[in-house]
């Protein structure tokens, strides 16, 4: 009796083990964000804290090869390494200064009867990431089944088109977003009380861009757009959740740290040559020419006089340019001659070119047409360009990024990719790649609606080609197009909403809508030509929420702007000056007009960080502040 009993326990404490699921737990340097890797029913899963709040509840860790699943029939996992990294670095956009401090874990995923996989995680004070590691002998498939899942009842702030990534951000409650809709990151969460996330990748170079699918029971599935190939040593791009209050998200460091290093002898003295600025762009002005798309070659020269009178550097020319011809010259003969004659105004010229063939004009989609494209733009002094048209992220395209930079930057050219998916840490990477669109911008018209929405979403992922600032008046004896356009697009935006916006989305290489004829005719040409387009500190200040309203501080050197925009009216919102540093500053203050949208109210004073000031925005209004110690 006692040796069955005794075989009974043996048994059952067997099938306890059997059923017990391991649990291998990792956190972050100062302990606020865990990481949780759990196997079970032969499957891996992982979930993810902050703070002791869920915020990644337990979902599928699942990665395909040529049709077999990773994630399934696991025979054991085991740690393989535990480190922590601490290293400050110089970036740009909304700070200067930044902070890599992570702890990484390597965790040796065996598989029954298949070659086993290592699955490397980074976790960091303010998010954290992961990604697959393995090698392969021959050229294989690859295909990505992961799952996000998120809390019940947390707000998603979402955009809906994965082709040209310029959808309007709109919230859903996770619970009622349905299965089958599909997300471009980043997907933003706001679970309340002042925590938020956000959902993206980085490091994306020779793989398919990452999409999120609906599954429904608040859950989302990666979705690589197209087919992967790969062969040798094989590495996905970091699946990045940032995690903080807003001010922490829009500071977050993680793109920048989880991207690749710029190659020193690429980007050796890159200063000389990778220097960020304002540029005239024709595109979206009223400027009245009989070219319909205003990019004429005399429309050019008249543009970059005009960049040199305001103290503009650049002058970017859009599309167009290819059919310019003056008898015996070409467009490449014609594009040396505007490049000779801008310099002789201080100005410098950006070139707008397609990826594909457009308009029966070749394209540089290929290896040979890119280089002969890039060489043309060196030798007539082109110092940037601006690729349109790539309408996907498949893998060929993020190769083409990767490639188009590296060559534009053997020329020391800079670059402005258009028509382009979100960023990916490019940026980090290859400092000539000064901005890029995947946004919804001003050819959409300022949409107030998006200025509360984009400084919290898509702009915490890379800078972002919004083409801000159009000032100009209605004119109805105009029926032009363009004048319509321009009426329909300035419908309720004050002004004052426009200066702010290009403080909000601020972008290296910065293009005004705006013609500069309305630049000087509003009165500010010197504080708008003025204005920085990278930052030494960025701060978000109370009230800000998303959707409703942004009000930001930020630094360039010892000056201090303070901006504030919002969709519905505001009256008497009190702002501490308390990011001034010592002493007294002269203030600048640009306030709405309540009896006209076009038009500004200016004030001036002497203002210290005990100080504070009170604002009423308009609805669609803005108030832009600038404060010089």
């Amino acid at each position: 009796m006692q040796h069955r009993i005794g075989l009974l326990l043996s048994f059952l404490l067997l099938r306890f083990m059997a059923m017990a699921i391991p649990v291998m737990e990792g956190r972050s340097p100062d302990g606020t964000v865990q990481f949780s890797l759990i196997t079970k029913e032969g499957g891996l899963y992982y979930s993810v804290s902050k703070s002791g709040r869920l915020v990644l509840e337990e979902a599928t860790i699942n990665f395909i090869i040529d049709g077999e699943g990773f994630g399934s029939f696991i025979s054991r996992v085991k740690k393989r390494s535990d480190k922590t990294y601490r290293t400050a670095f110089k970036t740009r956009g909304t700070h200067s200064e930044g902070l890599n401090w992570y702890r990484e874990q390597t965790y040796r995923v065996e598989r029954r009867g298949r070659k086993p996989f290592d699955l490397v995680v980074r976790i960091y004070n303010d998010g954290l990431a992961y990604r697959y590691r393995f090698t392969v002998a021959d050229s294989v498939s690859i295909d990505e089944k992961t799952r996000f899942r998120f809390p019940s009842s947390t707000r998603l702030w979402m955009q809906e088109d994965i082709k040209y990534y310029e959808g309007m951000y709109h919230m859903q409650v996770s619970d009622s977003v349905k299965a089958g809709k599909l997300i471009g990151p980043p997907l933003v969460i706001d679970y309340g009380n002042g925590l938020y996330a956000a959902l993206t990748e980085v490091d994306l170079e020779d793989y398919a861009g990452m999409a999120l699918a609906a599954k429904g029971g608040r859950s989302f599935e990666t979705r690589l757009s197209g087919n992967t190939r790969r062969v040798g040593l094989v590495q996905s791009p970091w699946r990045l959740l940032m995690t903080g209050s807003l001010n922490e998200l829009v500071n977050n460091d993680l793109m920048a740290n989880l991207s690749s290093r710029p190659d020193p002898g690429l980007f050796k003295r890159a200063s000389d040559w990778i220097k960020p600025g304002l540029s005239v762009w024709s595109w979206l002005t009223d400027y009245n020419v009989a070219s319909k798309y205003v990019v004429g070659y005399e429309d050019m020269k008249q543009f970059s006089k005009w960049a040199g009178e305001l103290g503009i550097p650049y002058n970017l020319v859009d599309d167009g340019w290819n059919n310019w011809k003056d008898g015996e010259k070409d467009s490449w003969a014609m594009m040396k001659d505007l490049v000779r004659y801008s310099a002789e105004q201080g100005v410098k010229v950006w070139l707008w070119k397609a990826y594909p063939d457009f308009k029966g004009i070749e394209g540089i989609n290929t290896p040979h047409k890119m280089q002969t494209f890039f060489r043309r733009c060196a030798e007539v002094g082109v110092v940037g360009v601006k690729i349109d048209f790539f309408n996907h992220e498949g893998q060929e395209i993020n190769r083409f990024y990767r490639d188009a930079l590296k060559e534009a930057a053997s020329y020391k050219i800079m670059v402005n990719f258009h028509g382009a998916n979100k960023p990916t840490g490019l940026q980090h990477q290859f400092p000539n790649e000064m901005s890029r669109e995947g946004i919804q911008g001003n050819e959409y018209g300022p949409n107030s609606r998006r200025a509360v929405v984009l400084p919290f979403t898509r702009l915490l992922v890379g800078p972002g080609d919004y083409t801000p600032l159009i000032l100009s008046r209605d004119n109805p004896l105009d029926t032009s197009w363009r004048q319509k356009y321009h009426r329909d697009m300035t419908a309720g935006a004050s002004w004052c909403f426009q200066i702010a916006t290009t403080l909000l989305f601020s972008s290296p290489i910065l293009c005004l809508s705006a013609s500069p004829t309305d630049i000087v005719a509003s009165g500010q040409q010197e504080f708008i030509t003025g204005l920085p387009v990278e930052w030494d500190e960025t701060r978000v200040l109370e009230p800000s929420a998303i959707g409703d309203v942004v009000v930001m501080a930020r630094r360039k050197g010892s000056d201090w702007y303070l901006v504030a925009v919002t969709e519905k009216p505001i009256a008497n919102l009190i702002v501490p000056l308390d990011f001034l540093g010592q002493g007294e500053y002269s203030g600048k203050l640009l306030r709405d007009d309540p009896s006209s949208a076009t038009s500004l109210i200016e004030s001036g004073g002497r203002y210290s960080s005990t100080n504070s000031i009170t604002i009423s925005l308009r609805a669609q209004g803005g108030f832009v502040a600038r404060f010089r110690y």
